[in-house]
């Protein structure tokens, strides 16, 4: 079904594209800065190429688990799709994340605890 080009916020005219939805969240990273906890919304973000219609696709995860196997093999998948993974995303119809978004996320894996003690481990990548 064809797309209209939509206004953006920098008032350029943009056609949906996964290439044009990366590049709504690589907008908004100024927005978020490095601390962030990626409850955000990448609609209307900056830049002359972002579609303003763009959304992430949520994944919720806890700070805690009560099992440290399950927690580290959840970090390692999160890691791996981040990574490796971000190769199927557009197969698959979903926009790739920015590589300048791999960082904060890593951050943010680093956070998460089994028992009190950090999951992440260099076999997450």
């Amino acid at each position: 079904m064809p797309a209209g080009q939509v206004q953006n916020k920098a008032g350029s005219f943009i056609t949906p594209s996964l290439e044009s939805v990366t590049a709504a969240a690589e907008g908004a990273m100024a927005d978020m800065g490095p601390s962030t906890d990626f409850r955000v919304s990448i609609t209307n973000s900056a830049g002359p190429q972002a579609y303003p219609i763009s959304s992430f696709t949520w994944l919720l995860v806890r700070k805690q688990y009560p099992d440290a196997v399950k927690a580290r093999e959840l970090v390692k998948f999160i890691w791996w799709s981040l990574t490796q993974g971000q190769s199927y995303a557009p197969k698959l119809g979903y926009a790739p994340l920015p590589k300048t978004m791999s960082p904060w996320i890593e951050a943010s894996l680093k956070t998460v605890t089994a028992g009190g003690k950090p999951v992440w481990t260099t076999a997450a990548r």
